[in-house]
């Protein structure tokens, strides 16, 4: 299973990404290195969360919850990718 993309949040100091970063670049896993997926578990009967899962290791990102609505489910997916491409500095 392929790395889904996502529209790009443009701030590389919160994120670490460089400025010239393709669009929708997920970054490597902070653990592993290893691709990240997203992942979308229905919770209720109109509601669900989507995080980002690495597919190396199983660590995953913070998630965030939607309505299963297109663009509530687009804003939780763009959520999931920018909090998983967040870096902090050591």
């Amino acid at each position: 299973m392929d790395a889904r993309r996502f529209p790009a949040w443009q701030d590389e100091e919160d994120r670490g990404l460089p400025e010239d970063a393709p669009e929708g670049l997920l970054l490597g896993c902070p653990h592993c290195g290893g691709a990240g997926r997203l992942v979308e578990e229905v919770t209720g009967a109109a509601a669900a969360r989507c995080f980002i899962r690495c597919l190396g290791c199983g660590a995953r990102g913070p998630a965030f919850a939607a309505d299963l609505t297109a663009t509530d489910r687009r804003e939780a997916e763009a959520r999931a990718a920018e909090a998983w491409n967040r870096r902090t500095e050591p």
